[in-house]
């Protein structure tokens, strides 16, 4: 599995020369209005994920179908819409395929959009067997608020930005792992709220943000606030509670308490140290109220 961000731009003046390179979108795409034509595409795939954004300068209509095994999802970029199956996809309805069902595009001059294609096996794994039932049920388009699809825009946006991501740091297995949940949520709400079951949309975005937090935890070395925590992973405070108490039963000054520690446990069971050492050692890992800590401590080891 392609555990790295890659990422690939395609130019074309050609439609016959695009119709080669959408792949794996299968499509035959026509011109429709007269002038020179150019295509602009931008992907970025990741764990057998691939997303895009694409912007034609001229109306097209497009037959064919999106890839078997695949969920396909798009959206407008721009706010000019097109028609996907004779439906219009706008800022509140978002275009939808499960395994390559047959389909007709049609786009006006200078309309631009987003897509996504997801693995059904993957998005099963992270969803749940149990949720596959909605695949049966899903039709050509999802209503949605204007609030996830503008979502979608900007985390794809960012993903396909040469510009973003450059740092080795940025291709870490836990970047491209909290890049991938994001947006699995982000698909999974979008299909939760599609069957109007907001209840486990709600309690599974909560579950994606618990795993986030635990992710992020890993990589800090500093006390942090339970205020930064939140901050860092983009949440209120109170999404941010009710993640932890629902997933782990404690709140989240209690985990980063408890993580503090269990690295203070680690150093010390891995170096030989004299109370002055252990001192600067706690000061390191962020406890300063060393009567309290050691009980703590003891209590907890």
């Amino acid at each position: 599995m392609q555990a790295e961000l890659i990422r690939t731009r395609i130019i074309s003046s050609d439609v016959d020369d695009l119709s080669q390179v959408v792949a794996p979108w299968n499509f035959d795409l026509t011109q429709m209005t007269t002038g020179k034509f150019r295509a602009d595409l931008k992907i970025a795939s990741f764990n057998d994920i691939l997303v895009s954004t694409e912007r034609w300068s001229n109306s097209l209509i497009s037959l064919g179908n999106s890839p078997p095994g695949y969920l396909a999802l798009a959206g407008v970029l721009d706010g000019l819409p097109w028609l996907w199956n004779g439906f219009e996809i706008n800022s509140t309805r978002l275009a939808c395929g499960v395994d390559a069902p047959e389909l007709e595009i049609t786009t006006r001059d200078g309309a631009s959009h987003w897509t996504i294609l997801i693995p059904l096996e993957r998005l099963l794994g992270f969803i749940g067997e149990e949720s596959g039932a909605v695949f049966s049920r899903l039709k050509y388009t999802l209503s949605c608020p204007a609030g996830y699809s503008r979502h979608f825009k900007n985390l794809i946006c960012k993903l396909v930005d040469a510009n973003q991501f450059l740092l080795p740091a940025d291709q870490s297995p836990i970047v491209i792992s909290s890049i991938e949940d994001e947006l699995l949520s982000s698909v999974e709400a979008v299909l939760a709220y599609a069957e109007n079951d907001s209840k486990a949309m709600s309690i599974r975005r909560r579950y994606a943000i618990y795993r986030r937090a635990l992710r992020f935890a890993e990589t800090v070395d500093h006390r942090i606030s339970v205020e930064e925590f939140a901050d860092a992973l983009e949440v209120s405070m109170r999404v941010l509670q009710l993640s932890f108490r629902e997933n782990i039963g404690i709140t989240p000054r209690r985990f980063l308490i408890q993580m503090r520690l269990n690295h203070l446990h680690h150093n010390l069971r891995r170096r030989g140290l004299d109370s002055t050492s252990v001192t600067r050692l706690m000061q390191d890992h962020g406890i300063y109220e060393y009567g309290r800590a050691a009980g703590e401590y003891k209590k907890l080891f």
